[in-house]
């Protein structure tokens, strides 16, 4: 237990950095039970270890070379980039057709710079993800000369294995064992069941073949020795797979386990043995302690010995089974929810389904790897399995929810364990008071209480595109689309925004015009989602939904050659605020409306055609006088939208500019009791 703590601590105060307020109250809270479970003695060694940890967080170096010369080692390599070590720090190297390798020592000739990039709605957030890797700066390569080659060539090793299969197994391979974004259907499917994330980091795939390797050793040799054995043989696969830190830690924890059980005649506990592995990783590389493999890795076996020791109590083989699936399903929600935005009823049942499954794919994955000829089964396997998964996908029902954040997180693991304490004690009267208040918090996340007592707008993100959601307590109606080329924004941005926003279907959805920037993702939407009606401007105007009127002021606008001449002009009240959606419309068709309207109220003005200069004159911003006027467009669009000529018309208004490529979504929240 002692092991654990200082694992717990170590992880927690090296986060306080990112997450103080609720990381401050975990790490109290674990020295006064430690100070109250054990000696002085131990809480100040706590004291000590969260000194290092705060300390050892904030080790960040950052040095330009003046003359521009950074030599160092590659440590993480992607198909368009690596990772670059040099003079202690760990930087981003944009590599078209990237050939370099992990272990590659490089002299690189460049300018280095801060990270950034764009991220659209509920798109992933490389900079994100390179910061919680310890990457803050790019390097601008202009010359890269290789001073020294990794002798092993594991990205070569891995295509040339995978250029054995088809096009479908090749990306599901890369996909789950490599950790590519390759897409496959077996993959999706894996996904929208719930179960690439756990698939990946748990290395489901992995035990079974050492514990299949050591029985067979086992007949012919100690066992010990057929352990060891069975990881040796294994040694050329994982390679194949390094650097993924599920492997490291696989194999880390299986190599000290030997140890602790031969060397150390069982010293340490399955959890102690863990909390060890874990607190050397912490130590040897502290930007672990922010990332989704880290926790999630380590969290599965420490809740599965907790759990598993719990479920021994339980008489009846099938009986602690069952329980045991509940509880371990249940420990998992915070993760769904924070991979997925939504939690799946059966996604732990389903795990355990189809381990068996997956055990023999990684067989037949693994005998080919060892150059036996059985490519063409790999292939047919792949297929059945994704069969299965799709088909499962019809029998796995969902319920939206987004991420709960660090507070909600720790909370929910809070209430989670104290429930797990008070089963194992047997504390009835406690039980069903901590069990009543789980319950309580688990159906307050997935459930959409939170919008029956709000409202909101948002200006989504769709980068050189417009789409606006208007949601009235429960109901939800969606103005434009977006539409992109190269993504489909229905299933990548659209209907991950409304799994976050507990959002099952919308009651309309308002096309203005015709351009694909506005109504492009229409008709995957409609197919993908619930749309109970579509409405352009060839219909009647006001309409209501959600208690919310939409009048639509360029109700003559269909009659117009002009495709943007034609786009509706939203009007609508909610919060006590007054919004105007422009669509694309020009200026000519503001002068009608100012002719045709003595006065319209507008406290938000969302800028008509993404800010272009045909839109937004002076007298349009004049005469609806907004507060706010939202721009939604690319970041560094190829029309150079917005046009100086409208930030200057809006500025000297006093109009306060807000814009999407700049800000991300725009959002206008309020509770709402009606």
């Amino acid at each position: 237990m002692k092991l654990l703590l200082i694992f717990l601590v170590l992880w927690a105060a090296l986060c306080i950095r990112y997450y103080p307020i609720v990381l401050v109250l975990v790490v109290l809270v674990l020295l006064i039970y430690a100070f109250k479970r054990y000696k002085k003695k131990f809480g100040c060694i706590l004291l000590v270890v969260i000194g290092v940890g705060i300390g050892y967080s904030f080790v960040d170096f950052d040095i330009t070379k003046e003359d521009g010369i950074y030599n160092g080692i590659v440590i993480e390599s992607k198909d368009n980039y690596f990772i670059f070590y040099t003079n202690l720090e760990r930087v981003y190297v944009y590599n078209q057709d990237n050939t370099y390798e992990v272990g590659d020592f490089l002299s690189i000739s460049g300018s280095k710079e801060t990270f950034s990039s764009t991220t659209l709605e509920s798109q992933f957030d490389f900079e994100a993800y390179l910061n919680k890797k310890g990457v803050d700066n790019a390097l601008n390569a202009n010359e890269i000369t290789v001073k020294w080659s990794f002798p092993i060539r594991i990205n070569s090793l891995k295509k040339n294995f995978l250029s054995h299969f088809d096009e479908e197994t090749q990306n599901f391979i890369s996909s789950l064992f490599f950790s590519t974004s390759a897409d496959s259907n077996l993959s999706t499917s894996l996904t929208n069941l719930h179960l690439s994330r756990f698939a990946s980091a748990s290395g489901v795939y992995i035990y079974p073949f050492l514990s299949l390797f050591s029985f067979i050793f086992g007949m012919f040799m100690k066992k010990k020795w057929a352990k060891a054995l069975s990881f040796g043989v294994l040694l050329p696969y994982f390679i194949l797979l390094f650097p993924r830190f599920s492997i490291i830690r696989i194999c880390s924890l299986y190599i000290f386990r030997l140890i602790n059980e031969y060397c150390l005649h069982k010293r340490f506990s399955t959890i102690e043995t863990t909390a060890i592995v874990g607190i050397v990783c912490l130590l040897l590389n502290h930007y672990l302690a922010r990332q989704d493999s880290f926790i999630l890795g380590f969290s599965l076996p420490l809740a599965y010995s907790v759990i598993n020791n719990l479920s021994f109590r339980i008489k009846g083989r099938v009986k602690r089974r069952v329980v045991s699936t509940l509880i371990f399903g249940i420990f998992f929600i915070p993760f769904e929810m924070s991979f997925y935005s939504s939690v799946n009823l059966f996604t732990y049942p389903l795990t355990i389904l189809l381990e068996p499954f997956f055990v023999i794919l990684s067989l037949l994955t693994l005998l080919s790897y060892y150059r036996v000829p059985i490519y063409s089964a790999v292939n047919g396997y792949t297929h059945f399995l994704d069969n299965i998964c799709s088909g499962l996908m019809k029998v796995n029902p969902s319920a939206y929810a987004p991420p709960v954040g660090v507070a909600g997180t720790i909370i929910y693991f809070v209430l989670f364990f104290v429930l797990i304490y008070f089963l194992l004690i047997r504390h009835r009267p406690m039980l069903k008071i901590t069990g009543s208040v789980f319950a309580l918090f688990v159906i307050s996340l997935i459930t959409p209480l939170d919008n029956t007592f709000s409202c909101e707008v948002m200006f989504i993100n769709v980068g050189q595109g417009d789409a606006t959601l208007v949601r009235s307590h429960n109901s939800a109606v969606l103005i434009d689309t977006g539409g992109l080329y190269y993504t489909d924004v229905a299933t990548d941005i659209l209907i991950p925004l409304f799994k976050k926003e507990k959002i099952y279907s919308l009651d309309c959805v308002f096309l203005t015009h015709d351009d694909f920037d506005h109504d492009g993702a229409c008709d995957s939407l409609c197919e993908n989602f619930t749309v109970k009606n579509v409405m352009s401007y060839y219909d009647n105007y006001p309409v209501t939904y959600g208690g919310v009127t939409y009048y639509n002021y360029n109700d003559e606008g269909y009659m117009n050659s002009e495709e943007n001449d034609k786009s509706l002009v939203l009007g609508f009240n909610i919060m006590d605020m007054d919004f105007v959606i422009m669509g694309d419309a020009t200026m000519t068709i503001e002068y009608e409306i100012m002719e045709k309207y003595d006065h319209i109220d507008c406290d938000i003005l969302k800028v008509g055609h993404h800010g272009s200069k045909t839109s937004t004159s002076p007298e349009w911003v004049s005469y609806l006088s907004p507060q706010e006027a939202i721009i939604s467009c690319g970041l560094n669009n190829r029309y150079g939208h917005p046009a100086s000529e409208t930030l200057e018309t809006l500025y000297e208004a006093g109009v306060n500019i807000r814009r999407t490529d700049l800000e991300g979504s725009i959002r206008y929240y309020k509770l709402c009791l009606w």
